[in-house]
């Protein structure tokens, strides 16, 4: 291999370098992206969760007011808000599900059930207050029956939410590892590539250094007609310099002899 193909090796190797951390980089960044999405989705299930407790809680509180109502005027006001109420937690069960995948979030599916009968429930006391009176409701919603399916739904929606913390708690973990097993990553990559690169360079350096021509000295005779002079010292490379060198002694002994010649004439 010569040294030209070495030198270019290592520069490719720098090149194949470069472009890993690159990709590694735009992994990292798809990888993110990934996990703040799974993150975040873990919260807005949890987020959501709270909200559906909030809306049974105010709907149970409306649903006592209607009770405890003074006359039919206020009676039906409560009704409205019973009626308003039902519809806007109909509604966001809806929407909780259509963000859900596919056998996501399976304790959802009994907790809508139950809501739907708090649902159908509210809307047949709104519309009996505002046809039949108050007095038609007798004790729907006031029941020891009643209380008791609502305990066991409420116990239903509480293991929901908690399965929804623990999810939203393995995403940020997994946010967590992430983290730091990628920016493990990068400085291996970076100090392995560094450490080669290092290597690759040292190799070509010794190799430069062992392909040099070895040096030698030599002292050409002086022309026999002058006085004995020691040639400059000079170092041989490729044979062309000390070439060079013998035609200027041969060149300098034909002109000394020359001269010596013309005074003997």
């Amino acid at each position: 291999m010569t040294i030209r193909t070495k030198i270019l090796s290592l520069v490719a190797a720098f090149a194949l370098l470069a472009m890993a951390i690159t990709a590694l980089g735009i992994k990292t960044m798809v990888d993110y992206d990934r996990i703040i999405a799974d993150y975040n989705h873990a919260a807005d299930n949890a987020f959501r969760g709270e909200r559906l407790n909030r809306y049974l809680s105010t709907g149970a509180l409306e649903m006592r007011g209607l009770y405890l109502a003074r006359d039919e005027t206020e009676a039906r006001f409560q009704a409205d808000l019973i009626e308003a109420r039902v519809t806007r937690l109909e509604a966001f069960l809806n929407d909780w599900q259509k963000t859900l995948a596919p056998g996501e979030l399976p304790e959802l599916g009994p907790v809508r059930r139950d809501c739907q009968n708090i649902i159908q429930g509210g809307r047949y006391m709104a519309q009996t207050v505002r046809t039949q009176g108050r007095a038609a409701v007798g004790t729907y919603a006031d029941t020891y029956k009643y209380r008791l399916s609502r305990e066991a739904m409420q116990a239903r929606i509480d293991d929901m939410v908690t399965r929804i913390a623990e999810a939203q708690l393995r995403s940020q973990q997994a946010m967590e590892r992430f983290k730091s097993e990628r920016l493990t990553q990068f400085l291996i990559m970076a100090a392995g590539g560094v450490l080669l690169l290092l290597l690759g360079s040292m190799w070509v350096v010794i190799e430069l250094l062992a392909a040099a021509p070895v040096y030698k000295r030599q002292t050409l005779p002086p022309p026999e007609s002058v006085p004995e002079t020691v040639m400059p010292e000079f170092e041989v490379l490729d044979g062309r310099i000390g070439e060079l060198w013998r035609v200027l002694g041969v060149l300098k002994s034909s002109t000394g002899k020359a001269a010596q010649d013309k005074r003997v004439a």
